[in-house]
Formats: C-alpha cells, structure tokens, sequence
C-alpha cells in the first residue's frame, strides 16, 4: 500500500464516518485484479453479484464522468466515450486503476439500473488492498451529483 493510496481511503473512511454512514472494510491479502479475486481474497465475505467497479471516462465534450456498474458487466458501446488513461484516473481520482472509489471522486457519476436494484454493494475503496461495504442507499446518499441509466450490455 503506498501512501497516497492510504491518505485516500483515510479520506473516505473519515468521509463516511463524519456522514453517519454505516460501512464494513472488507481487508484483502493481496491486489484483487476480477471479481473472482475479489471473492476468493476476501474469503467467501464478497458476493459476486454485489462488486461494483467505477470507470471514470472522457465524454466527446471533454468532460470526465465517472460510470457506475456490476463488476462483471461492460458498458454499452454507445455510453463508453473514452476511458479515462491511467494518468487521468490518477489525476482525478488519486489512486491507480482498480482502486477507484465513487465516494469524494468530484465528477457527475452515472450509476446503472442493475447496481440501482442492490440493496448492498463492494467497491474499489482508494486502496487495492482494502474494499468498502455499504448499503446502496447510503452510498447514493454521499454521491454529490449521479443519475441512473440502462448504461451496461
């Protein structure tokens, strides 16, 4: 764990703490790179259906965005844009890809109709070693600007 990518997930944790909002850190061995990883290094307390992932892309207008959706689903061909390069992630979000967090990230986020029919969700938390577990509700009640669409195949 670096330290930026500890001074992030600080952040966040300060962050949702100061927001009442209930979480669980989910404490990983090693760097998850799929969902399968993520389930298997978290022993059993992921379920698959409930990882997120936060793409941040480029829109044609030059904006940044960030995409939210299952971490197994790909985005549909005609809401992909560009994808943010991994100097534009780190730019905006601090951390490397594969960490990203929707929490603090400071751009609109668009969260896909799936993810918005959870009830629970486990994301990317500024560290590669450490995922975050929070109800959706709460989660979308510290986004700053999202809205939902059908934006994943």
């Amino acid at each position: 764990m670096t330290k930026n990518t500890m001074a992030k997930f600080d952040e966040i944790e300060n962050y949702l703490k100061q927001k009442g909002v209930e979480y669980k850190v989910i404490d990983l061995p090693d760097t998850a790179v799929s969902v399968e990883d993520v389930v298997r290094l978290s022993g059993g307390q992921v379920k698959e259906e409930e990882i997120i992932k936060t793409l941040i892309v480029k829109t044609k207008t030059g904006d940044f965005v960030g995409r939210i959706l299952q971490g197994k689903d790909r985005l549909k061909r005609e809401v992909m844009d560009r994808l943010a390069t991994k100097e534009e992630v780190l730019q905006i979000a601090g951390v490397e890809v594969g960490a990203v967090c929707p929490i603090l990230l400071g751009i609109p986020m668009i969260i896909d109709k799936k993810v918005a029919n959870l009830a629970r969700v486990n994301m990317g938390s500024g560290d590669h070693l450490k995922g975050l577990e929070i109800n959706l509700p709460d989660l979308l009640k510290v986004l700053d600007d999202f809205r939902i669409e059908e934006i994943s195949l």
